[in-house]
């Protein structure tokens, strides 16, 4: 992971998610609804195809979800950065966030029509209002959950929740058990975050190369040894 190769992927799912919705609201838009138009169908028949044209959507925000990696197989290894190694929110949890705001955002021009076709009597700034507010919302959440991570610095661990305020600890005072909730929702492997905050806590003449390839490369090469002891992790 220290080439950041599951945060490119993350992205990657969630741009070709965005290329995916971006042509199925299209097929919707001008293709669908003009067909429902242009022939008298029946109702169920119609039905069945705005059922089919949801069940779509769905879809398309499902694939790049189950695509992202699970918490199985959450990587032994942090982002790299200048200074700092991180420990980002989980890539699924990312993706399908990112793909239900970009998803919001796409069903606004859906819903500015539906309401001008069946209750015309509304103003589409309704429509249009309404579905600014709900992909506000969801975009938020999406920003709040990417901001999600855990920092490691040469003074510090930091963990920053999704609504709970920043935590800066000392390494005198950092535990595993700051990061201990919701494990799943981290994108790095449970047991090696917990292991390398042992590892620094325990070992400060390490903490001051903390944010370079070759202390990462050290890092993860001692603690995906098997811990045997309690001072496996020491050098």
């Amino acid at each position: 992971m220290e080439d950041g190769s599951i945060d490119r992927r993350v992205w990657g799912l969630a741009a070709a998610g965005a290329v995916l919705l971006d042509l199925l609201l299209g097929w919707r838009q001008l293709w669908l609804q003009p067909h429902l138009d242009a022939h008298d169908l029946p109702r169920w028949q119609t039905g069945l195809l705005q059922v089919a044209a949801i069940a779509a959507l769905w879809i398309a925000i499902g694939i790049p979800t189950a695509l992202a990696p699970g918490p199985e197989r959450q990587p032994q290894g942090f982002l790299v950065r200048p200074g700092k190694f991180v420990a980002p929110a989980a890539a699924r949890i990312r993706v399908s966030v990112t793909m239900v705001a970009l998803a919001l955002w796409g069903l606004v021009p859906f819903l500015v029509e539906s309401i001008g076709r069946y209750l015309p009597q509304w103003s589409p700034w309704v429509a249009i209002a309404a579905g600014a507010v709900l992909a506000s919302a969801a975009t938020a959440v999406a920003a709040r959950i990417w901001a999600r991570k855990v920092l490691l610095t040469p003074e510090t661990l930091i963990v920053r929740g999704t609504i709970e305020p920043e935590v800066a600890l000392p390494w005198d005072t950092a535990t595993p058990e700051a990061v201990a909730a919701r494990p799943a929702w981290r994108g790095v492997n449970a047991e090696f975050l917990a292991r390398a905050i042992e590892h620094y806590r325990e070992h400060p003449e390490h903490r001051r190369a903390i944010g370079t390839p070759e202390e990462h490369a050290r890092l993860t090469a001692l603690l995906r040894r098997p811990k045997r002891t309690p001072d496996a992790v020491a050098e």
